[in-house]
């Protein structure tokens, strides 16, 4: 039987996990943005050089961009908040249809 065994990351190990979460989280806002789904955005980020994740990182991703009030649900749709555009225009990202969502 296979055995893992754990080893601290190192900082620059950190520091690209962390990196790597926040490019995931800000393709996740832009496709929320463009009213993906969240079959259709598991398809389209891009994570570790591969296209495509799992839509349990999406679904985590999304929780982890509601705790931080980046978006709201607006009946079966996502929302992006003020803080969401903001941090959207921070990062250089456009959604599709280049404006804010409705209401």
């Amino acid at each position: 039987m296979p055995t893992v065994l754990a080893r601290p990351m190192m900082d620059s190990e950190i520091s690209k996990a962390v990196e790597q979460a926040e490019k995931v989280e800000n393709q996740v806002l832009k496709l929320l943005a463009d009213g993906k789904s969240v079959r259709d955005i598991a398809e389209d980020v891009y994570a570790n050089g591969k296209r495509g994740v799992t839509k349990y990182r999406v679904e985590t991703t999304i929780k982890r961009l509601l705790e931080l009030r980046w978006i709201r649900r607006l009946g079966r749709k996502w929302q992006l908040t003020e803080q969401g555009w903001a941090v959207l225009e921070q990062a250089g990202e456009k959604p599709e249809d280049g404006g804010k969502n409705d209401a």
